[in-house]
């Protein structure tokens, strides 16, 4: 769940889509450096973080360069998971990506 007080909570809800970013290993720091710092307190998180940020074909959403996989959400159902509080497992995925083919 996204705490309320979080920047990506916000830009989910106003969005309502939103994409689960499965990290790398190689990415362990630049993960925990962007889930550390909220991006209100520091709006150049990313690019400190050296996060590069590219879109897909058919989805108007940010993925993560360097992931292991993607899963995006487009049809608005995580603003129900906010209201509701439901597991994440209550989520329908549209699209689950492996970073390097099958």
């Amino acid at each position: 769940m996204l705490d309320k007080s979080t920047c990506a909570r916000r830009l989910v809800e106003n969005a309502g889509t939103f994409v689960v970013q499965m990290p790398a290993v190689a990415q362990g720091q630049m993960t925990y450096y962007v889930g550390n710092h909220d991006l209100n307190d520091e709006p150049g998180k990313l690019k400190a973080a050296c996060t590069t940020i590219f879109r897909m074909t058919g989805f108007d959403l940010h993925f993560v360069s360097g992931c292991a996989a993607w899963m995006a959400d487009r049809h608005g159902v995580f603003q129900h998971i906010l209201q509701l509080q439901l597991p994440c497992g209550a989520v329908r995925l549209v699209l689950v990506a492996p970073a390097r083919g099958w």
